[in-house]
């Protein structure tokens, strides 16, 4: 094959304190891993262009997903492309780097800017995950099923100037719902992500519809992308310990058919997840590294109304959500650990004693007191947030709660304990950076 990959295994230690690491694979040669972004916040879902020089990223530094452009020479020159506040992700680069489409959450479907700014401009009112034909004259996109719902999703194409659209996959065939579309670089064909029964896979279809071929399979099998001669197909997904891990096939070239078995190509410790990833003509790939806690939190309302800063209720490894009440005035949540499934466990109102819930507490959940006369989770500007709906005995103020302002985190559940009177919900909090990492030598 022309090109060989640069490692067997990449075991990078993420943290959120360095710019970059510099790591061994598997045959003790140096295998380097680059940080691009440095902030504190979400940089995710990135796209570099095909000649390397530039990657577009989303980022929530202002409080909303916007679109930015930084330089890959390390000279952390950042632009901002977009400022509407339209949660804008999932961007991609047009062929000749100057045009990035790209999905706005908050108004919906398929939208194209310059690479230089300017008014974006609408493709299409739904869908989401756009990507670029070689060509430059069509998108393949992930969008609802004809007549079906939001969740019965396949991938579509469309011209650029928003005609012509069409399904290029059918619902149930494969099974599960398609997502994640990438062209070939000869444009022959597109691959995309599918989850049935069977699990998480990737496919490969013609570019003119048809049957799909299965190129692999596993755990969280998503992204999927050509390498430069299109022939080996790169997607992420995640090992048995549910590290994040980006893994190749051969394919035939021409055909899109797997001619070899999957192999390991890059493994991130340190990281919760792969947010993004897409690969430039030399066989360089951006991702972006997710790390993710979820915990339980509380905030404590005065007399008076005043509302205490959040406070952190749990920290032990693991998943911990869906606050409850259990018997004794005690608190009971789920727990999971890894692979492990969800368990029940209680703790006091304070975060204190917690211990796995015993067979009187396991059916606590079905004696929960609604909260949503108190308070409620809502969403506004993409991001998720606590509003009071009666904070103080006999009154209604309907006020916001929290101030969380990075569409990255998300509420769960929340749980109204009036003799304090003290709010514990559950939050998931992440932050993500664009990294670069060479796949595949020329």
């Amino acid at each position: 094959m022309p090109g060989r990959t640069a490692s067997a295994l990449i075991v990078a230690a993420v943290c959120a304190s360095v710019a970059s690491c510099s790591n061994r694979n598997t045959s003790g040669e140096s295998a380097t891993l680059r940080r691009i972004t440095i902030e504190s916040g979400y940089d995710g879902y990135p796209a570099v262009a095909g000649d390397g020089q530039a990657i577009v990223f989303s980022s929530d530094r202002t409080g909303a997903f916007e679109l930015y452009v930084t330089r890959t020479d390390q000279s952390r020159d950042v632009r901002a492309i977009t400022s509407d506040r339209g949660q804008n992700v999932e961007a991609d680069w047009s062929p000749d780097g100057a045009w990035i489409a790209y999905h706005s959450r908050a108004r919906g479907g398929v939208w194209i800017v310059g690479a230089s700014g300017g008014a974006p401009r609408k493709v299409r009112d739904t869908g989401s995950q756009p990507a670029w034909s070689p060509r430059g004259d069509r998108l393949a996109f992930t969008d609802a099923a004809p007549g079906e719902v939001a969740d019965a999703t396949v991938v579509w194409t469309i011209r650029t100037d928003g005609t012509d659209a069409r399904p290029l996959t059918a619902i149930g065939s494969p099974p599960g719902a398609h997502h994640h579309p990438a062209y070939s670089n000869d444009g022959r064909h597109v691959a995309f992500a599918a989850g049935g029964d069977a699990g998480p896979s990737i496919f490969v279809i013609s570019a003119q519809g048809g049957a799909s071929v299965n190129v692999a399979s596993g755990r969280a099998a998503s992204h999927p992308r050509f390498a430069p001669h299109d022939d080996v197909l790169f997607w992420t997904g995640a090992d048995e310990q549910g590290r994040p891990r980006v893994s190749r096939t051969p394919v035939e070239r021409g055909r899109g058919a797997p001619i070899g078995f999957p192999e390991v190509a890059a493994t991130f410790d340190a990281a919760s997840t792969i947010d993004a990833m897409s690969i430039d003509r030399e066989g360089v790939a951006a991702i972006g590294l997710v790390s993710e806690s979820a915990h339980l939190w509380a905030i404590d309302i005065a007399p008076d109304g005043a509302v205490s800063v959040p406070i952190q209720l749990t920290d032990a490894p693991g998943r911990d959500a869906a606050p409850a009440m259990a018997a004794g005035d005690r608190v009971a949540f789920t727990r999971q650990v890894l692979n492990d499934k969800p368990s029940p466990w209680t703790m006091n109102a304070d975060g204190s004693d917690e211990r796995p819930a015993r067979d009187e507490d396991r059916g606590a959940r079905a004696l929960l007191s609604p909260s949503a006369d108190r308070v409620r989770v809502v969403t506004r500007d993409g991001v998720r947030n606590l509003m009071s709906v009666a904070a103080r005995p006999g009154g209604h103020d309907d006020r916001m709660l929290t101030s969380f302002t990075s569409p990255g985190d998300e509420i769960g559940q929340a749980l109204w304990l009036p003799s304090r009177p003290r709010v514990i919900f559950d939050r998931v909090v992440r932050r993500s950076s664009v990294w670069t990492v060479v796949l595949q030598r020329p």
